[in-house]
């Protein structure tokens, strides 16, 4: 259940990709905030894209994905490796994060809420948050400085990959289950004939791969 994370050092996102608003993850002794990005996609299109970066993204999407509602909501469980760090008296230990991540979809809107962080070293369970690196008092643990920014780092790349993807040219697995559920709406008589024709001869182009 690897995550295809990239290690590039994100210090902002990309903000100017078309009709889209990227926000920044920051993790805190609440953890990571939530963050919401505007789309010129409809909640359909959203979902469809997010289940194709899944896809792309997870080894095994049938292994990370926990739950899903139809063009509302997806919630995954994933692994992010190598993504949190500590350092006491000159020795570093790195470790694999844990976490769930859930995509709240809406018409031109998508939140997303990274929850549930585990840390683990060598598949042990070292500790999860908030209080493993931080002192009652909120304030950050000294040798957990580094690794914050790398935690910060790995899921702000999550996001950006989210955020790029959404920007994206539908891929032709999306475009084949988009046809198909019009298809059964046709038969249900929800949509009309004419409805399902030009969707087919937008979406055809992309299945057949011209």
């Amino acid at each position: 259940m690897k995550l295809l994370l990239s290690s590039l050092l994100l210090v902002t996102f990309i903000n100017n990709l078309q009709g889209q608003d990227a926000s920044v993850l920051h993790f805190s002794e609440n953890g990571f905030n939530q963050i919401t990005i505007s789309t010129s996609l409809s909640g359909e299109d959203t979902y469809l894209k997010i289940l194709d970066w899944v896809n792309k993204s997870y080894i095994s999407s049938d292994d990370v994905i926990l739950s899903k509602d139809s063009n509302q909501l997806i919630r995954i469980q994933g692994v992010s490796s190598s993504s949190m760090s500590s350092e006491m008296m000159g020795v570093i230990l790195v470790y694999d994060t844990k976490y769930i991540a859930e995509f709240m979809i809406s018409d031109n809107q998508l939140v997303i809420v990274i929850s549930d962080i585990t840390w683990y070293s060598e598949g042990i369970k070292t500790g999860d948050q908030p209080n493993y690196i931080y002192k009652n008092n909120g304030q950050l643990r000294n040798y957990y400085i580094d690794g914050i920014e790398l935690l910060e780092t790995k899921f702000n790349s999550l996001v950006e990959s989210v955020v790029s993807h959404l920007d994206s040219k539908m891929s032709k697995q999306a475009a084949m289950e988009k046809l198909k559920e019009a298809k059964e709406h046709l038969d249900l008589e929800l949509i009309t004939q004419d409805e399902y024709d030009k969707l087919k001869d937008e979406l055809g182009p992309i299945i057949k791969g011209e």
